[in-house]
């Protein structure tokens, strides 16, 4: 192991990367990682740039809006030649002529206030970001998706209670409601 990983990471997340190594069954694989410097996103970058280390040979692109952000998080892979940074806002269409095995589609507003203050903005990114991941689809009929969600992209901006001002939610507590 060339330590890639391992050098610029906690102990305690490294030792979790290390126990899912062995879930990770694909290799000479390509992926597309949408959301890549989000929480989940940049973890499966992480273990699959750790699969890599022991022999996995996949080709990862990370996909940001700021190629800042993207070096920022992932300065230990900038110059590995199987990791490749691509800027783009996920509601544009997807390069067509790059040919993924797997997508891993996680770009979202994924904070509360961005809830809260554009709940409209968040949607439409989340909708349009899924559109043009499965239009990809369209013409490479054999790459496989996976699309994530966090678990309260729509819920309820208002308190943990479920009040929401003076109503009281219908939903249980931890779903989405709206007002």
């Amino acid at each position: 192991m060339n330590g890639c990983v391992r050098e610029n990471v906690n102990s305690i997340y490294y030792n979790s990367l290390v126990k899912l190594l062995d879930s990770v069954e694909v290799s000479n694989a390509c992926f597309l990682v949408t959301g890549a410097s989000g929480l989940i996103g940049s973890c499966l970058i992480d273990l699959l740039m750790l699969a890599n280390e022991n022999g996995a040979n996949n080709t990862i692109f990370a996909l940001g809006r700021s190629r800042d952000k993207l070096v920022s998080r992932f300065p230990q892979y900038v110059n590995n030649p199987k990791f490749v940074m691509l800027e783009q806002n996920i509601c544009q269409p997807l390069d067509k002529s790059l040919c993924f095995d797997y997508i891993l589609h996680g770009a979202s507003n994924a904070d509360p206030i961005s809830y809260a203050r554009y709940p409209a903005e968040t949607m439409t990114t989340n909708f349009l970001g899924s559109y043009n991941v499965l239009e990809y689809s369209r013409e490479h009929e054999k790459c496989k998706i996976l699309i994530m969600s966090t678990f309260e992209v729509y819920g309820n901006t208002g308190n943990d209670d479920g009040t929401y001002g003076s109503q009281q939610s219908d939903c249980p507590p931890g779903t989405s409601s709206f007002s």
